[in-house]
This record gives C-alpha cells, structure tokens and sequence, in this order.
C-alpha cells in the first residue's frame, strides 16, 4: 500500500480518537510532515485519490485541524516529496475550501540541513515553495499564500495565554562607607573593622586616611601601632568578603 495513503489512514485513526472526546470541538490539532509522506511524482487518479480522502478527514473533524506542508520538498524529485506535488495538493484543498487550515512548516532537525553543509536551509520555503505556490495560478493567489504563510499560523496560537508578569522583587541597597556608592544586597562587600567598602580600592584608602589621623593624635591603641581603635574594638586588618 502506497506510504502517503498509510499516512492519511493514521492521521484517520488519530482524529477518530480525539473526536470520541467531549472537549474536542474546542481542541486544535496540528499535523506536521504528513505531505512528506507523498512520492515525487503522483498520477491524476492518484491525486484525486489523495486530496479527496484528505479533504473528506477535514471536512469531518470536529476540532480545528491544521495540516503543515513540507518545506523540505525538492523541485523535479522522482523519489522525495517535490514541489509540484505539493503545489498541486495544496491547489485541490484551497479549491474545496481547506485554505484556512494549512500551515507552512520548516523541516529542519539536522545539522545536514542547513545549507552550509549542502542541505536546503531555513530559506527553503521563501525562496523555492513560496515562488512556486504564487506560479501556480487559480485559486492561489496573493491572500491565499498571505493566509497559509502567516494568518493561520497566528490563529492557532490564539490558545496560548502569557503568564502574568511577576511582581517586581523589592531590593535593599547599602552605600560604601567611603565613596558613598549605592550597592544591590547582592553585591559581595569587602567589610573591615565594622566598615562596609565597594572594592579593595576603597579599603584600602580608608585605611590610610585612618593611618594618617592617627599618626598626628600619636596613636590610642593599646598596642602603639598607630591606629585608630574603631567602633568594634578591632585593630586587625584582616580582609573579609561578603555580607555581614
């Protein structure tokens, strides 16, 4: 039995499914590759064949059902999918009524893909399928392509609702007790004898302007190393990094 038909035997099956659901008359449903399936080349009676019992699927769906075409699709193939013949597929479902259910589609999942490594590449559709399509002469024209190129597509995300925006996370700031720079309470402090710095630049200013104070009151320390006692008692110059 021919592969495009066997496709559109399963894709029966799964629609018979979602039909026997209650909710399924608000349900969409996209079917992405099923053109992928189709040789290169078909018969008239084999075209007929096809879009009739593919037009008969859609006409029978309950749900919004949305039929992506194969972008990577060669032009006068023998053994793939072509152009032509998805042209000529798309022209019998626009002229039964089915242009508000197709979609493009962009088939890229491999590196070999691309078409920096020989492949077809992301332009695929807009330089070899769309030109095709706006050739093929009645009925497609120019809001048909419109429609399967962007319009459908926007409606079946009409589903998705954004989260709400989250609240904005109050944030405390402290100021370096020398240059007097604001800081996040997330920025790691350089803290010393009960002060708070921005950088090791500061510290370390801070600490001569103390040397220098107390070398003209002669020193207060126990010690007599010259330093000022500060408000923790601590003469050591010990370097720590982080939040108090």
């Amino acid at each position: 039995y021919e592969s495009h038909l066997c496709a559109l035997n399963a894709l029966e099956r799964v629609i018979n499914t979602f039909n026997a659901f209650p909710k399924a008359k608000s349900s969409k449903l996209a079917v992405s590759g099923l053109f992928s399936s189709l040789p290169g080349h078909l018969s008239f009676a084999e075209m007929n064949e096809y879009v009739s019992k593919l037009s008969k699927i859609l006409k029978e769906t309950r749900f919004n059902l949305i039929v992506t075409l194969a972008s990577q699709c060669q032009v006068d193939s023998s053994h793939f999918c072509s152009v032509e013949t998805v042209v000529s597929v798309v022209k019998e479902l626009v002229r039964d009524g089915h242009g508000s259910r197709l979609m493009l589609g962009q088939n890229t999942n491999f590196k070999t893909q691309l078409w920096r490594y020989g492949g077809w590449g992301y332009s695929h559709l807009s330089n070899v399928l769309i030109p095709h399509l706006m050739k093929a002469g009645s009925p497609i024209d120019e809001f048909v392509i419109k429609q399967i190129c962007i319009q459908n597509a926007l409606e079946f995300l009409k589903f998705y609702t954004p989260p709400a925006a989250a609240k904005p996370r109050e944030i405390e700031y402290w100021n370096c007790d020398l240059c007097g720079k604001k800081k996040p309470e997330t920025y790691e402090a350089f803290e010393k004898s009960g002060y708070r710095y921005c950088s090791m630049k500061c510290l370390k200013k801070h600490k001569q302007i103390l040397d220098s104070e107390n070398d003209k009151d002669g020193g207060n320390d126990d010690e007599g190393k010259g330093r000022k006692r500060v408000n923790n008692g601590s003469t050591s110059w010990g370097i720590a990094v982080g939040s108090s």
